[in-house]
């Protein structure tokens, strides 16, 4: 969907139309663009998320209309089950084949499970329109990559119809920034982490390891965020509020501090549906506890494909968060703050090196590499990637820090207008750069 294509031509249109149509009419022509923006860019995955749409909303009435709690548990399960196991099946498929599977579907899976629980749980009502529900689960902005959007907070958005010009221009900076980190950042991050992963044939080295991970990380960060800033600054030009997903997580004193500023919706969604309700349907802290955290890095590591690698991630995350839980998690509150943030960045540097490579195997070599372990400190590869991207990795680093943005909003506090200025010429200027790398 990112392609010039649908910024100049798709997006304006749509916008247009839908600024012009009477409120009444509204949803019914939200509807009518997001199916025919999946026409266009989604066609493959119309079908499964019409069918699944359509069993959800039905199956959610249900589970309210149900005065017999067991037979609404069961239908909660086998809702839940239906689509988790779709979308694990759909991302072992695409990991070990060149098949295209079906795009939105890990999201609307994320998005059905925190909307079935809520009816189950009374948190709220099911929704009576299926235009809205499927405006709800499927919008075309958070299709590819989210965010989670929740159910009351999506009902109140859609039914302010709150468009205007200020929020147009709120939704343009938003889209604007996303685009250049998806297409400037992450894609050059990604190919100097392409050059370091295929020097690994030729033997494993002590930065270019470092430096591999780190182009990793900082791509996993500008790659998702930059997709759910698009997400949430298209939602906000047509009046509709998604929550934010990323707040500098590597700026984050616990792990489990990380996952509540990485991913945000998703975090928060699996902690309020999943976790909270098992540690409350269980009776033993410790027991609870672990299973709670299983079961949520397990959902979790679905953003990263079902491969023997983001398994071993998902565990390797679960082991920390429980012993954050249970052991250390008030003493690491009360360390000095250089020593929680550098806890934090090496248990995550060390996770992304698990994520970063193609197989287990790799993923040890590279571990061992990264503490001395390797065939040498630097390749003629990590050179050329250090002379060629060495500029991006930093800019990518500090931007990652948000310090310059800390710095902006302290030295503007006082001048609101000139901030403001600022902020739509820089956006401008990023949605310039943006479309340049586009061509």
């Amino acid at each position: 969907m990112i392609n010039l294509a649908f910024i100049f031509i798709v997006l304006p249109i749509s916008l247009a139309v839908y600024v012009v149509v009477p409120n009444k009419y509204k949803n019914t022509a939200l509807l009518i663009i997001n199916a025919a923006v999946y026409l266009v860019f989604f066609r493959s995955s119309i079908p499964m998320l019409v069918l699944c749409g359509a069993v959800d909303f039905f199956g959610a009435r249900y589970i309210q209309k149900t005065r017999k709690r067991v037979f609404a548990r069961i239908a909660l399960i086998v809702l839940s089950l239906k689509n988790i196991s779709g979308a694990a099946i759909l991302g072992y498929i695409a990991a070990v084949s060149n098949y295209v599977v079906p795009v939105g579907f890990l999201v609307y899976a994320l998005t059905a499970l925190g909307y079935l629980t809520d009816v189950f749980y009374g948190e709220a009502e099911a929704e009576k329109n299926i235009v809205s529900y499927y405006l709800f689960a499927t919008f075309f902005s958070k299709a590819e990559l989210g965010p989670i959007a929740e159910i009351n907070q999506f009902r109140e958005s859609l039914g302010s119809k709150n468009v205007t010009l200020f929020k147009i221009g709120e939704g343009f900076e938003l889209f604007a920034v996303g685009l250049a980190k998806k297409v400037v950042l992450a894609d050059l991050l990604f190919k100097a982490y392409q050059t370091l992963e295929n020097d690994m044939v030729q033997g494993v080295t002590f930065l270019g390891c470092w430096i591999m991970v780190l182009c990793f990380m900082l791509w996993v960060y500008f790659f998702y965020s930059g997709y759910t800033d698009m997400a949430r600054g298209i939602g906000k030009m047509f009046g509709l509020e998604f929550p934010e997903n990323f707040k500098h997580p590597y700026k984050s004193r616990s792990l489990k501090a990380f996952f509540n500023r990485f991913n945000i919706s998703t975090s928060f969604m699996l902690r309020r549906c999943v976790y909270q309700k098992i540690k409350k349907d269980g009776t033993l802290r410790v027991p609870s506890v672990i299973a709670g955290t299983l079961v949520v890095c397990a959902l979790w590591t679905m953003w990263f494909g079902s491969t023997a690698n983001a398994a071993v991630w998902g565990i390797y995350i679960a082991v920390f968060i429980i012993f954050e839980e249970l052991v250390w998690g008030k003493k690491l509150s009360k360390a000095s703050y250089h020593f929680s943030r550098l806890y934090t960045l090496i248990v995550c540097v060390f996770s992304f090196a698990i994520l970063g490579t193609g197989t287990l195997g790799d993923a040890g070599k590279v571990a061992l590499g990264m503490v001395g372990v390797a065939d040498g400190v630097i390749s003629d590869a990590v050179k050329y990637t250090l002379t060629t991207s060495g500029a991006v990795i930093i800019i990518g680093i500090v931007a990652a820090s948000g310090i310059l943005g800390d710095l902006f909003r302290r030295a503007t506090h006082k001048y609101v207008k000139i901030r403001e200025a600022i902020t739509s010429v820089f956006c401008a200027a990023a949605l310039v750069v943006a479309i340049v790398f586009l061509v």
